[in-house]
């Protein structure tokens, strides 16, 4: 078995699996404080008889319920974008709708403690969500372009731990530990199936392909060297082992 043969599993890279997971702005509600007069608006006869504007000009509008506590507001976010936000009882933000100096358009949702849980953006044409949990760490991650979609998941600490990607090539499945390092991939692309396994510094150990006219197994050593590959095709099975340099040093048939 030719060694060129064997190489054929080593096609697949870390590298060609490209996380399309959009780059969100950090989109903070700013409180801004509202001087409320009256706790209820009253209304004279002549007040309502007033004919009612075609326009109204103005830098915010707040809307109070019954307690004069401030419930949502249309104002100028400090960027310059118009902004919506509403508010619970206790006048904490927890949504926030808004348009970026740009014209990108932001949705944040807030716990009560004031912590951005749910992000959704637009930018450049790609669209993405990010779910965080109530520590604020990001948790979920989902991005989609004109080519591309992309799902990341991390852990507790906010670590990336798998990545899934469904690629104008095919789809990939990227596996990390706790330091983010790649420890398994699995793609599917135009060759076949492949899936690749790694160590703790992200050399490859094992790689297992399965393309259309052979199924083939490698093996590498600490070095990220091929030590042994095996291989069956339409004409059987065949072996192949190598030194420290990967040159062959005995193969059946």
């Amino acid at each position: 078995m030719e060694k060129s043969r064997t190489q054929r599993s080593d096609e697949m890279s870390r590298g060609r699996v490209i996380v399309t997971v959009a780059v969100c702005l950090v989109v903070t509600a700013v409180a801004v404080a509202y001087a409320t007069g009256q706790s209820e608006l009253r209304r004279t006869p002549i007040e309502l008889a007033t004919p009612a504007q075609d326009l109204v000009k103005a830098k915010q509008f707040v809307l109070v319920d019954g307690k004069g506590v401030r419930r949502a507001a249309l104002q100028i976010m400090p960027d310059g974008g118009p902004g919506f936000v509403l508010f619970d009882k206790q006048d904490q933000p927890r949504a926030l709708l808004c348009l970026s100096r740009e014209g990108d358009p932001d949705l944040v949702l807030r716990d009560e403690k004031g912590q951005p849980r749910a992000i959704v953006t637009l930018r450049e044409g790609v669209s993405g969500l990010m779910i965080s949990d109530e520590m604020g760490h990001l948790r979920v991650s989902l991005a989609v372009d004109s080519d591309d979609a992309g799902l990341a998941l991390n852990d507790e600490q906010g670590k990336r731990r798998a990545v899934l990607v469904a690629a104008s090539d095919g789809p990939h499945l990227v596996l990390a530990d706790a330091t983010e390092k790649t420890r398994a991939q699995l793609n599917v692309d135009s060759d076949g199936p492949r899936l690749a396994l790694y160590d703790e510094k992200e050399n490859p150990r094992a790689r297992l392909s399965a393309p259309s006219d052979l199924t083939g197994l490698a093996l590498f050593d600490e070095k990220g060297q091929m030590r042994a590959a095996v291989a069956v095709d339409s004409d059987g099975p065949a072996l192949a082992l190598f030194d420290k340099e990967s040159d062959l040093l005995w193969k059946a048939p």
